[in-house]
């Protein structure tokens, strides 16, 4: 009877804890429809949601069994090797109970690694290609190209202009220093008709009438000129209509004229008369070698070379990202460098379990005790129930609940007050 009386109790106290816990869970639920009622955006911790945890962070309900029991379940994703204990075997802390294929959890554990090192690879990769797109010189706006080919069209005619000016510059040049030249060639050798064995006055070019009266062929009127002389159209034309007698026009007797240079070793003799052709060669005639002279001219003047002018919109290369795709680039390979990380971090999770389970190949007891009982190894459970079941020989055990998001603050051997609501008696547990 002192046995049912004190299971009574536990259940009495079990039960003042779950009555609590729905009131306070109530508490919660019209605290929650308060503010989503009452704010336009109601926020609600998770930890709060967990009714284990409505006392205080450090206090949950739990339960007391007359038995300490450890029940162990196989990982569906391994393969299991051998099995150390059979039903009835008594165990110790740490002995054997059963382990997993250890090549099978190294290979894991070599694959994990290949996947960390192909993790790491992607993600310098994605690095790369950010910064790749973070240095991006972005190309100019379609209206900033256009500015810059119409400045360098500009530019360009400016120097095709500048080219041209300077040729014409030099054309005008060339022609003013023909003309200075002509004009000085013929005050300097221009022959003008003299009386006979008299030169023209401060005329470098002497003409000296040696002989005859003219009137005919055989006697015309002798000039004996140098031979650098140049004598003018106008001079011939006006001996070709000379009459003898300018007062009587009746009188069609003309006059004849000669003109005789020598270069030195062959002399030339002209006669000019009314019946002579006209000669040919311009405004003035070259005595000697009734060629004309060659004076400075435009010919002597070279052509603008345009060629050594670069049109500077030829080669240019507008092609490439503008500043919006650019920005859009980065972005993008932004994600790429977050996901990249992040699937790192995920290998290496993995990494570190397949570690822990190779580690922890070999599964042992954590209580000593009677194995009650143990799967099949070659048809393990699939329903959930635990592969070995120990169950303590003395003593009793509390069984709480405990959320997820403490489990990382639980340790094996913290020592925890067991209190019941029943009689206030206190007592220690430890995990």
């Amino acid at each position: 009877m002192p046995n049912q009386s004190r299971k009574s109790k536990i259940k009495g106290w079990i039960t003042a804890l779950i009555i609590i816990a729905i009131l306070a869970a109530a508490l919660i639920g019209a605290a929650a429809y308060y503010k989503y009622v009452y704010s336009k955006a109601y926020v609600q911790d998770v930890e709060n949601l967990n009714y284990t945890w409505v006392l205080t962070p450090e206090t949950t309900q739990g339960r007391v069994s007359e038995s300490a029991t450890q029940n162990v379940y196989l990982s569906s994703s391994d393969v299991l090797d051998k099995v150390f204990v059979a039903q009835g075997d008594r165990v110790e802390i740490g002995d054997a109970l059963f382990q997993y294929d250890v090549e099978a959890l190294q290979s894991n554990v070599e694959q994990a690694s290949l996947d960390v090192d192909v993790a790491t690879m992607k993600l310098n990769i994605e690095m790369i290609r950010l910064q790749n797109a973070v240095d991006i010189k972005p190309r100019p706006t379609d209206k900033e190209i256009e500015d810059i080919m119409d400045r360098n069209e500009k530019q360009y005619e400016e120097e095709i202009q500048k080219l041209d000016d300077e040729y014409n510059a030099k054309l005008e040049a060339a022609e003013a220093e023909a003309l200075r030249q002509k004009k000085a060639y013929i005050a300097a050798h221009e022959f003008a008709e003299t009386a006979p064995g008299t030169p023209k006055a401060g005329n470098p070019v002497c003409t000296t009438l040696t002989s005859g009266g003219g009137l005919t062929e055989a006697d015309p009127f002798v000039y004996t000129l140098p031979k650098d002389a140049i004598i003018s159209a106008e001079t011939i034309e006006k001996w070709r209509g000379k009459q003898a007698d300018p007062n009587d026009p009746t009188n069609k007797q003309y006059y004849y004229y000669k003109l005789t240079t020598t270069d030195g070793t062959e002399t030339y003799e002209w006669i000019i008369n009314k019946n002579t052709a006209p000669m040919s060669g311009g405004e003035y005639y070259d005595v000697m070698t009734k060629e004309s002279h060659i004076f400075a001219s435009a010919a002597d003047v070279t052509p603008p070379d345009y060629s050594s002018i670069k049109d500077p919109n030829s080669g240019l290369d507008f092609h490439g990202y503008t500043q919006e795709e650019k920005d859009k680039k980065v972005a993008e390979e932004q994600v790429a460098v977050l996901k990249a990380q992040t699937d790192l971090k995920s290998m290496q999770h993995k990494l570190k379990e397949a570690q822990n389970k190779l580690d922890n190949a070999t599964v042992r007891a954590n209580m000593p005790g009677i194995v009650q009982s143990v799967g099949d190894a070659e048809n393990p459970p699939k329903d959930g129930s635990p592969f070995v079941v120990i169950t303590g020989e003395s003593g009793m055990a509390v069984i709480g609940y405990v959320s997820e998001l403490k489990l990382g603050s639980i340790k094996v051997g913290d020592e925890y007050t067991v209190y019941s609501w029943e009689t206030g008696n206190t007592t220690t547990a430890k995990v």
